[in-house]
């Protein structure tokens, strides 16, 4: 699967009902894989706010993130690529263009919590760290990045 014929696109409310309906079969094939479909009205409210970004490949959703744009921060509140296309490097690269966006729009730092906890690994692995919140000793980690 080549990671170069992705793209980055703003989500559509018809793309977010695709979406939930993706995450609802997962979770009752898997209830562990279909976790995310608990959020399924924070991805309504994302693309209601203009902040749900799909990655596609040709006409089909990889995966999508659910982003914040605060004042003081800007967070990915979810970011999911869908298991067929996990593997090919597509996580990472949908993560780091969607950063790559949030610092064009002046992002400061950006804030992910890692929920699933085994997450972790792949937000420092891009450069997040604890800051300095002691509250990020137990589970579910906030973790920050700030530019660069």
């Amino acid at each position: 699967m080549e990671i170069g014929a992705t793209a980055i696109v703003d989500g559509t409310h018809t793309q977010a009902e695709t979406i939930v309906r993706k995450l609802k079969l997962a979770a009752e094939s898997d209830s562990d894989a279909g976790g995310f479909y608990k959020n399924r009205a924070q991805i309504r409210r994302a693309v209601k706010n203009s902040e749900l970004k799909c990655y596609v490949l040709g006409r089909t959703i990889v995966g999508f993130a659910a982003v914040t744009h605060r004042s003081c921060c800007f967070s990915i509140d979810i970011l999911v690529i869908f298991e067929q296309f996990r593997g090919y490097g597509h996580g990472r690269d949908f993560a780091v263009n969607v950063m790559k966006r949030m610092y064009s729009q002046g992002a400061p730092h950006i804030e992910v919590t890692c929920v699933p906890e085994r997450s972790e690994p792949f937000w420092r692995g891009l450069g997040f760290t604890c800051g300095p919140n002691p509250s990020n000793e137990t589970f579910p980690r906030t973790l920050v990045r700030n530019i660069g």
